[in-house]
């Protein structure tokens, strides 16, 4: 939840690292998402990187069935 409206930056690394995308996201007061559906990632994991206020936040996701 975000404490205040600003700016945040969302990177999309593949699981090598490399970075397959880079957004500018407004941010509102609350609780806020970000739909990543128009980015066309292939199927597979990838490691989601947001940065809003000198907070950074990392999380793996994963795009189709993988692992099955």
């Amino acid at each position: 939840s975000a404490e205040k409206s600003t700016n945040a930056q969302v990177s999309v690394f593949d699981i090598q690292g490399i970075r397959v995308s880079r957004l500018n996201v407004p941010v509102l007061r609350g609780y806020n998402s970000v739909s990543l559906s128009s980015l066309h990632l292939a199927n597979g994991k990838y490691v989601l990187h947001v940065e809003m206020d000198g907070v950074r936040l990392q999380k793996v996701i994963s795009i189709g069935n993988v692992g099955k």
